[in-house]
């Protein structure tokens, strides 16, 4: 079975590996301390795994890169709160994903590239579903 995968928006490198999305994290109040988390590919799972010394607190506000060309995975266009990645499903259908950036924030949105459909995830979706016309 085919599982869906996850690039990078600047160099399209895979990020999933395994049952894993692979990204570095900073925390940009604490001298960009970084990270390397595990997310789950699930849209709407919110566990990490993460090195037990990286300490997230809720309300920290956290810049995402690409582990591979280190470009900064935030949007431009939404408040620079959301992190971005390209999803292609199990059919091939292409996404872009956009994630909260701010640790304890649940909030994910899944929009379709080819209609503009988008899905929302996460009990914190509300806070930014303006941006994507909601």
């Amino acid at each position: 079975m085919k599982k869906k995968n996850f690039l990078c928006p600047t160099c399209k490198v895979m990020l999933r590996i395994g049952d894993y999305v692979v990204l570095v994290a900073k925390k940009k109040d604490d001298n960009d301390k970084a990270g390397i988390l595990l997310l789950s590919p699930e849209i709407g799972n919110y566990k990490i795994i993460k090195h037990e010394d990286f300490e997230l607190k809720d309300g920290e506000h956290i810049s995402f890169h690409c582990p591979a060309c280190l470009k900064s995975l935030s949007s431009d266009s939404v408040k620079n709160d959301l992190a971005k990645l390209l999803m292609f499903d199990e059919e091939n259908n292409a996404f872009e994903i956009s994630f909260s950036e701010i640790a304890g924030k649940h909030s994910t949105y899944k929009v379709s590239i080819e209609d503009d459909d988008t899905e929302l995830f996460g009990d914190d979706y509300a806070e930014y579903a303006s941006y994507f016309n909601l």
